[in-house]
């Protein structure tokens, strides 16, 4: 009867050691993923901030460009609309001067 019971305690702590080698198994397994997720959200991230702030090529310097355009173009826009406004005023002087 002793060694029935011995038998069947082996084979529960043989099962008990299969168990937890799988568990460990799964656990490195899971670590394994997990660090390659971590890896290609990282890369994610990183094109991400590259195409943001790079620069030369992304979109923030895209964003300075469109800036300096605009406060170029305002600058002749004054410039034309004083102009037009002097020649308008010019031709309405010559209406009143000729009459």
């Amino acid at each position: 009867m002793a060694t029935q019971q011995n038998q069947t305690t082996k084979q529960l702590l043989g099962l008990l050691e299969y168990q937890v080698k799988q568990i460990f198994t799964e656990i490195k397994d899971m670590k394994a993923e997990n660090s390659a997720a971590h890896k290609e959200v990282k890369d994610d991230l990183r094109f991400i901030k590259n195409n943001i702030f790079d620069p030369n090529e992304g979109i923030w310097s895209e964003v300075k460009e469109n800036t300096a355009f605009r406060k170029e173009t305002n600058k002749y826009k004054n410039a034309f609309g004083l102009g037009f406004f002097g020649l308008l005023g010019k031709h309405i002087y010559d209406i009143f001067k000729n009459v």
